[in-house]
């Protein structure tokens, strides 16, 4: 048995072909409820302007449709509903939170039309045009996998923006962050962004209009692209190991961190008051108030090696925890109806409840010195080698180097030996989907109502 953990990975990609996915039905019909989605609005989607007051309110046709599995369309990214524009803010039932959930559906295609102009009833149209609901798919089939990831991630966490041409359509007020649950200009910002990546094909080609071009050679270069590849791993890992045999107390010991997950924070726990820092000369990686981060290139692994030291008799747990920023946390629909002899486009949106959480922990035994030198980290014959037992020299084994503790000498030594034990447990591992319930200008091809 090995004081490790080892992550099984979980093969991530984009969907081959398009096709329609199960939506979830609502075992009891709901009756009439107003939604909203994260952030801060422009305007008031509860008192819009033009034939629907109330963009909130989820009744009638629009409550039909929910109840029927189908993903409603609610207003745009600034609260309107009249004119709108993507992303869109969206309603559905989720049968993990056993209840609506409202999304901010964001737009893949941004030469195809949007076709998310929404009545009353929840019907869609294109200036006036009927084009049926939203049908829930498995994927945009002409997006790459590596584009999926990068999607992935930017819907799910948000990015840096930095667009400094004042005239730029696509400049939003200067804003330095894009994100979905902030404000109309950061969402509109993300939604930018996500064209960056979607439509790299006509960019590098020339093919698309130059606003979004340049927009996207500042704020989404090269450099940014492959940053989020290294933030979203095809097939996320993490591995933590630490020494089978127990230390002697005030030794330091060596805990191995193996992943593919880099360039964000990911959570580091211990228990006690051990210090534990990143030891000396490991390079590329950062430990600050409980946060590692580690830089890395996509699809490549490698390990960093944590310091553990501890003063006293205990058995320290280390755990690390990290949401994985992945495509099967991606929800997609669109309009099933061609407009002027173009598609209708594609919409992503991130589903919280199918977010994936990453953990990996190990322990480590701190224990009385026997005589002789105290323990260092690989004594034992290499980390996670499984090599220590209760009989190696590095075992602390000898009563009468403990202090006096009134248990007699059988009593003490199954002490150690237990300690020992504990150090070659199994550790705790999961891959957790995060069951979470969400609290309640643009022109041409973006806009959409065409």
């Amino acid at each position: 048995m090995l004081a490790a953990i080892v992550v099984p990975t979980v093969l991530l990609g984009a969907a081959s072909a398009v096709s329609s996915a199960a939506a979830d039905v609502p075992p009891v019909p709901a009756t009439q409820f107003a939604a909203t989605c994260d952030g801060e609005t422009n305007l008031d989607p509860a008192a819009a302007a033009g034939p629907v007051s109330d963009l909130t309110s989820v009744g009638a046709g629009r409550l039909d449709k929910y109840n029927a599995g189908l993903t409603v369309v609610l207003y745009d990214y600034e609260g309107a509903g009249e004119f709108p524009f993507v992303p869109m803010c969206t309603v559905r039932y989720d049968a993990v939170t056993g209840g609506p959930v409202t999304e901010w559906m964001f737009c893949t295609d941004y030469l195809s039309e949007a076709c998310a102009r929404s009545d009353v009833d929840g019907n869609l149209s294109h200036y006036g045009t009927p084009v049926g609901q939203l049908e829930t798919l498995e994927g945009n089939p002409r997006l790459s996998e590596s584009q999926t990831r990068q999607i992935s991630y930017l819907i799910q966490n948000g990015y840096s923006y930095n667009v400094t041409d004042l005239e730029s359509p696509f400049h939003w007020g200067g804003t330095q962050v894009a994100r979905a649950d902030g404000t109309s200009s950061e969402r509109a910002a993300l939604q930018t962004l996500v064209w960056c990546v979607s439509e790299a094909e006509y960019i590098a080609n020339g093919t698309i209009d130059d606003d979004l071009t340049a927009a996207c050679a500042e704020t989404l270069d090269d450099t940014a692209q492959l940053d989020l590849l290294a933030k979203a791993p095809a097939a996320p890992e993490l591995t933590v190991s630490g020494p089978a045999a127990p230390l002697a107390t005030g030794a330091t010991a060596e805990v191995a961190v193996e992943t593919n997950i880099f360039n964000q924070p990911i959570a580091v726990q211990v228990d006690g008051d051990p210090i534990i820092e990143i030891c000396p000369g490991v390079e590329g990686a950062e430990l600050v108030d409980g946060q590692l981060t580690i830089l890395g290139e996509p699809d490549q692994t490698r390990t960093v090696t944590l310091c553990v030291t501890n003063d006293d008799v205990a058995v320290v747990s280390v755990d690390l925890e990290v949401n994985v920023a992945s495509p099967l946390a991606l929800h997609w629909n669109q309009s099933p109806h061609t407009i002027q002899g173009r598609e209708c486009q594609h919409y992503a949106t991130f589903r919280a409840s199918d977010a994936v959480v990453l953990s990996g922990g190990t322990t480590v035994t701190f224990a009385n010195a026997t005589a002789g030198p105290p323990v260092t980290p690989g004594d034992d014959g290499g980390m996670n080698s499984g090599s220590g037992s209760a009989n190696d020299s590095s075992v602390v084994s000898a009563v009468d180097h403990l202090p006096a503790t009134g248990l007699s000498s059988w009593a003490t030594t199954a002490a150690v030996l237990a300690l020992a034990l504990l150090a070659t447990g199994l550790a705790l591992v999961a891959i957790d989907w995060r069951k979470r319930v969400p609290a309640a200008s643009v022109t041409g091809a973006h806009r959409a109502d065409q």
